[in-house]
């Protein structure tokens, strides 16, 4: 796509204010620097080229902060015996992209077993790491509520330099997605950043993972599809079998033919045939899709999908009548802590 890339740059009549909010929008800015450097550099605009220099100059320094105060967490709770996934973050830029610093990320996000969640609050508050505003007075039944339905709990060091969220499962108990932590530890995989050791999910859990983050987030930005697309580009001994096998496993089947439906149509990225004629012949799946895509080609500027249309999406993609009971079920409960239990909102958070 380098040459059209180079006409729209060249010849394109661009509003480039536009492109760049809708990049940061849609949490992609990395990796549209970066290969619109690639590919047509010399033509950018010199503004444009002053602000990805200067993005990208804070961003690594940003990013290698962020990368050693995870080692940090990831080495302190080792030793303690505490066990750690890293989810997103650093470790799936390294996974899809090769490099860090082409994906945004903010928060650190890391999966240790529920039978270590008490221990691991203590030890990381040893380390300087307090929970939120809106959580530092919710004890007792509130507490326990709000783990169960969010299955993690938000922590900050230094004034909310880094923030961490500590999950003790990968999904709200609304998805199918088992929160089997030492399933997913015994397929892990150890990652090396900047000299520290840690461990993500095999790639063909990670695959089944982001697609139901993606689901979890409405599909809404583009990153949570290029992070799919590029996470198959990047994995060419992915086991398609092992995928699906462990995407039905979880009665996620759906959920990974969107997934996969979005990276092909979107990012081009090419699927077995087998999985491909699935898609296909299931028009719900279709049908859904188109809107998304509708959704993300409009740079964020209608708002997202509407309430229905994010209930629509959020059912169809269960795979029984009891996946769809069990989210109708968590849907309900979390109407209970907004409007009962729900702490009031943060200073500044």
């Amino acid at each position: 796509h380098a040459d059209r890339v180079c006409d729209l740059v060249a010849f394109g009549d661009l509003d480039w204010n536009e492109v760049l909010r809708a990049a940061a929008f849609h949490g992609v800015l990395p990796i549209v620097q970066h290969h619109l450097n690639a590919a047509a550099g010399d033509l950018l605009p010199e503004q444009v080229k002053s602000y990805f220099r200067e993005y990208q100059r804070t961003a690594k320094m940003r990013n290698a902060f962020q990368v050693q105060e995870l080692a940090n967490v990831v080495n302190t709770l080792d030793r303690q015996g505490i066990p750690t996934l890293v989810m997103k973050g650093p470790v799936l830029a390294h996974y899809a992209y090769g490099d860090v610093n082409l994906r945004q990320f903010g928060d650190l996000d890391i999966l240790i077993p529920a039978s270590s969640f008490a221990r691991a609050v203590a030890v990381l508050k040893e380390e300087g790491y307090v929970p939120f505003q809106k959580l530092a007075d919710v004890k007792g039944l509130r507490k326990w509520f709000y783990l169960y339905l969010s299955g993690q709990w938000p922590l900050k060091r230094a004034q909310g330099v880094f923030n961490l969220d500590l999950h003790t499962r990968i999904m709200p108990p609304g998805y199918s997605l088992p929160a089997d932590f030492d399933r997913y530890w015994e397929r892990s995989r150890a990652i090396h950043l900047e000299g520290a050791s840690m461990r993500g999910f095999a790639p063909e859990d990670l695959l089944v993972v982001l697609c139901y983050h993606g689901i979890k987030n409405q599909w809404r930005l583009l990153k949570h599809v290029a992070d799919v697309g590029a996470l198959i580009d990047s994995t060419p001994t992915l086991c398609w079998e092992v995928v699906v096998e462990r995407a039905e496993a979880a009665r996620g089947r759906r959920v990974l033919l969107l997934g996969l439906m979005l990276a092909h149509r979107v990012m081009g990225v090419p699927v077995p045939s087998g999985l491909r004629w699935d898609m296909m012949r299931d028009p719900e799946i279709v049908e859904v899709a188109s809107i998304l895509i509708a959704s993300l080609h409009s740079g964020g500027q209608t708002g997202g999908l509407d309430p229905a249309q994010r209930g629509r999406l959020q059912l169809a993609m269960q795979d029984s009548f009891s996946s769809r009971a069990k989210y109708v079920a968590y849907s309900m409960m979390r109407h209970v802590w907004s409007s009962l239990l729900k702490p009031g909102k943060p200073d500044n958070e």
